[in-house]
This record gives structure tokens, sequence and C-alpha cells, in this order.
């Protein structure tokens, strides 16, 4: 697991997942307690709570980011 972003209370991480591969490229918010799991490059909610409004303006804001590390931890599978 590598975090991508910080931005308090928001953290944004991305998993290597050659072991183990999942069906859709995603990434993980986590916040107060929670997490939520987010379809990348869509950013649709695949598991968890609907995303506070702050922490989908910085999933948009930062999206090239977050794909970047997704296909460098996973180039079998790149997005875009």
């Amino acid at each position: 697991m590598v975090r991508v972003l910080t931005s308090p209370p928001f953290s944004v991480h991305v998993y290597d997942e050659s072991g183990a591969p999942h069906h859709l490229a995603h990434c993980q918010v986590r916040w107060a307690g929670r997490s939520t799991q987010v379809a990348l490059p869509s950013l649709e909610v695949i598991v968890g709570t609907e995303l506070p409004r702050r922490a989908r303006s910085l999933l948009e804001e930062h999206l090239g980011e977050i794909v970047a590390e997704w296909n460098r931890l996973n180039p079998g599978r790149a997005v875009w």
C-alpha cells in the first residue's frame, strides 16, 4: 500500500495488486475511521460510504497523480 496523498483528515492509498488482482483499478480514501474504495478513473464509489464533497474534490484535483501511482504499481493493469 502506498499513500499517494494526504490532506487532513483524508488520505488516499493505492495498492500493488500483483498477487491478487481486483476487478477494477481503484484507490482507497480513509478519514475519521472510515474507508471507501473508489474506481479509477471514474471516481465511482465501489465499496464504502459516499465520499464527502471535499474528498471527492481532492480526488478530482489529483486524479493524474493517483492514476500514475496505480499505473506504476500495477503496470499490467494500467489506466489510460
